[in-house]
């Protein structure tokens, strides 16, 4: 183990983890066997890390939110740890929050941030740049790739591909102040569905089943299942 290393006596380490220098991990974490710790990567008090992860360069891993007042979501006292399963990788300067979940083999880019209370299934990849809202689901084998944003409580559901630059909204009235934003603002796409690169997805709307949307849409209301749609004015079915 390198110098400079801070890592609490309650923490449990597997056999035959790596560190670089510089890491922190906190109270109470749990560390699988084979994890790779690269350069100045912090765990906070009782994150879950299961076998043969990699953690790369500044990754932070079990952040709690945290606001100065001027935020519409109300967050809770404390959140639980996060939980990392088996055979991820998570990319430097990557942000997970806490109570957030990765199963088995999950890819997390660099500079992506996963904000609290999110689940995503297993060899599932956010690429670099992407970020989420709270409460968001990513389904098995889904790809979400570089630059797109996932609002608060999206559902995504399995073998989904989102392109670069996709940009999703949960309120429309673009409100200041006020209520947090329920369930039924963030996006729903159903299994096997696509959406192209810089498509804009209005508040609450469903994409059904095995759709397409074309890149650079404006999607304002649901789209059925094994549907084509495209277009600016908003997309229209083809």
């Amino acid at each position: 183990m390198n110098e400079g290393q801070h890592i609490h006596p309650s923490a449990k380490i597997g056999q035959n983890c790596e560190f670089g220098y510089n890491v922190v991990i906190g109270k109470d974490c749990v560390i699988g066997d084979g994890v790779v710790f690269h350069n100045n990567v912090v765990i906070y008090d009782g994150v879950l890390i299961g076998d043969s992860c990699e953690i790369f360069d500044g990754a932070c891993i079990g952040r709690q939110p945290k606001t100065s007042g001027n935020t519409v979501c109300k967050l809770q006292d404390s959140y639980g740890p996060a939980k990392i399963g088996k055979d991820c990788v998570i990319g430097a300067y990557a942000v997970i929050y806490a109570e957030t979940v990765l199963e088995d083999r999950v890819l997390v880019g660099d500079h992506a941030s996963i904000r609290e209370q999110c689940h995503f299934g297993e060899s599932s990849l956010m690429a670099s740049f992407t970020s989420t809202g709270h409460h968001v689901r990513l389904g098995k084998r889904s790809k979400v790739m570089n630059y797109t944003h996932l609002v608060t409580w999206t559902d995504i559901g399995d073998d989904v591909f989102i392109g670069v630059g996709v940009i999703s909204t949960n309120d429309n009235k673009m409100r200041m102040r006020g209520k947090a934003v329920g369930e039924t603002g963030g996006m729903k796409v159903a299994d096997k569905a696509k959406i192209g690169s810089g498509a804009i997805m209005l508040a609450g709307v469903h994409v059904g089943r095995r759709s397409v949307v074309g890149a650079g849409s404006l999607v304002n209301c649901d789209v059925g299942d094994y549907i084509f749609v495209n277009g600016m004015s908003p997309a229209r079915k083809i």
